[in-house]
Formats: structure tokens, C-alpha cells, sequence
């Protein structure tokens, strides 16, 4: 494990292959010197990686164009949806700002400009590693103190990588307190909240058709949120009282996502304890109740409540 070398994203070697422009979440990069996933998405993924080890680590440049979602408002309330370009400056700003946060755990800045990826252990998969980090931020919900932040990644990375466990504190009730307010990320935030408001629609319309390797599979899975199947030759119709999705098998199921709305996400969320890919609960949003569970072929669920 690693502890206190300071130059790991420095020394991390290229991957051997190029990288897709997108990862979903468990996907992964197959090469000949292992499988990788990419940890350079968020600082918590990041941290996983670093605890990992430089050996696990590896970098490709960044040279994708990425673009913000840009929402404009007229006096008379029309919207008018764009995308621009993100500089090169405001990408320098959100890499210092992941920087501080893995500085607040000790651990120390990287180079910009580089995607960062991780080794997969040999007896994982992608959706292993997603699992581990999900349950550590479940298992954390609302926690925000440091150490005891970094105490539960090392033990995932730990129990993921086949180590011997260091058994982390219990969270005492007084740390579940509601994160400090960062004025710059709750901007982020609430232009975020604006962007998804303005797509939620009012009424049930397009109905999602997501695509599963094993139907059967799949089925039961839903079976365990509430939804009822009619099953046709390869397809299935799927209805829960407020929302229905189609699922159609296929050999080559690439992830996809839709976004469920039920009466109490929150009693939804505490039912659903144990999944391995459910993902904490979210209501610092007044008003509204959300959280994602991925599905058996890596579909990602937002269920909300409002």
C-alpha cells in the first residue's frame, strides 16, 4: 500500500492504449498489461486510486473537447439551451479544486492536463470497483471528517486489492452533519439543479428503452423495485405505478439511464440497503429526494421524489 510517496502521479507510466473519449461508470480499458478503470473523475475515485498504489496507476493526456450546458432565460421566461466550449483556464480551475480536496487528506496535488486510470484486480471487474466506492460514500453519508474519510478508502482499497483490512472507527452520530458550504461548488450546484429542473417533465411521455444481456436477469432485478414485466420474445415491458421502462436483450448492451419518479425515494433508498451498486441518498436540494442505483448491465437509475 502506498503511504508516503510523494511523486505517484508523477512517475505513473502511460496507459498502452488510448482510452475511449467516455467511460461509463464499471467500464473498463482492456490491455495487454491488465484491465483499467478511470479514477480521475472525482476526487473520491482518485483517492481509491492513490491508496491503491503507484503500481496500479496509470495517465493519458487530455485532449478531448469538453463543453458546459448552457441554459439562458428571456424576460418573458423562454429558455434557450446551448453548449460552449470549456477553456482551458476554468479546466486548470476544476483541476486545482479537485487538487485541494485530495490535499485536505493528505494527499498530494497532480499534474493537469492527464486522465487517470487504475488497476483492476486480476479476480475483479469494473462494477467490483464502482461497488467498493459506492459503499464507502453510502457508509459515510453526511460524515465529513477527513480522517475518518480516508480511514474507510484505504479499507476498501484494502479489501479490494486482497490486503490485510485495517478495520476503520465507527462514525460517531455527531459527525453526520451536513457538509460546510462551499460558495463556488454550491454554484455549481444549483446551476446544475436549474439545468435539471428544466428537463424533468411534467407528465409521463418518451418511454426509455434500456438494454440488458440476460433478460431473465434483469427482470428479477426490477421485480425488486416494484415494477411488473410483460415479457415478449427478447424485449420485456416494465411498469411501476409512476413510471415504465422497456428492456430489450441483446449481446452488446451498452449503458444507458433514466431518471424513475416515486412517491418516497428516501423509504425507496432505505429498502434497497445492500445493494451493492446503490449509491447514497441525496437531499440537500429542498424539496427533493434523489439517488441512483445501477442496474445488473451498468444502467444508472435516478430515482427522485419531490
Amino acid at each position: 500500500m502506498l503511504k508516503d510517496v510523494t511523486s505517484a502521479w508523477e512517475t505513473a507510466a502511460l496507459l498502452p492504449v488510448r482510452p475511449p473519449d467516455e467511460l461509463a461508470h464499471g467500464d473498463v480499458v482492456v490491455t495487454g498489461q491488465g484491465t483499467y478503470w478511470e479514477c480521475g473523475s472525482a476526487d473520491w475515485h482518485l483517492m481509491l486510486g492513490w491508496f491503491a498504489g503507484p503500481a496500479t496507476l496509470r495517465r493519458w493526456p487530455d485532449d478531448r473537447e469538453q463543453s458546459w450546458t448552457v441554459i439562458e432565460e428571456d424576460a418573458a421566461g423562454n429558455r434557450q439551451v446551448s453548449q460552449r466550449l470549456v477553456t482551458s483556464a476554468e479546466r486548470a480551475d476544476e483541476d486545482n479544486e479537485i487538487n485541494q480536496l485530495l490535499a485536505e487528506r493528505g494527499i498530494p496535488a497532480r499534474p493537469g492536463g492527464f486522465r487517470w486510470f487504475q488497476l483492476v484486480p486480476p479476480d475483479k471487474t469494473g462494477s467490483d470497483v464502482v461497488a467498493a466506492y459506492m459503499r464507502v460514500q453510502r457508509e459515510l453519508h453526511r460524515c465529513h471528517d477527513m480522517e475518518l474519510e480516508t480511514a474507510y478508502a484505504r479499507a476498501a482499497v484494502e479489501e479490494l486489492y486482497g490486503l490485510p483490512v485495517t478495520p476503520p472507527p465507527p462514525i460517531p452520530a455527531s459527525l453526520r452533519q451536513p457538509a460546510p458550504e462551499n460558495p463556488r461548488h454550491t454554484a455549481r450546484i444549483q446551476a446544475e439543479q436549474v439545468r435539471q429542473a428544466s428537463l424533468l417533465p411534467g407528465a409521463p411521455g418518451a418511454v426509455p428503452i434500456l438494454r440488458c444481456r440476460d433478460l431473465r436477469r434483469s427482470l428479477a432485478f426490477y421485480a425488486t423495485l416494484g415494477f411488473r414485466g410483460e415479457e415478449l420474445s427478447g424485449y420485456a415491458v416494465l411498469r411501476h405505478p409512476t413510471a415504465e421502462l422497456h428492456l430489450s436483450e441483446t449481446s452488446n448492451a451498452s449503458p444507458g439511464g433514466c431518471l424513475i419518479r416515486v412517491p418516497d425515494a428516501a423509504a425507496l433508498w432505505h429498502s434497497l440497503d445492500g445493494q451493492p451498486t446503490l449509491g447514497p441518498i441525496e437531499d440537500d436540494n429542498p424539496g427533493m429526494v434523489t439517488f441512483t442505483l445501477l442496474d445488473p448491465d451498468h444502467n444508472q437509475l435516478l430515482f427522485v421524489s419531490t
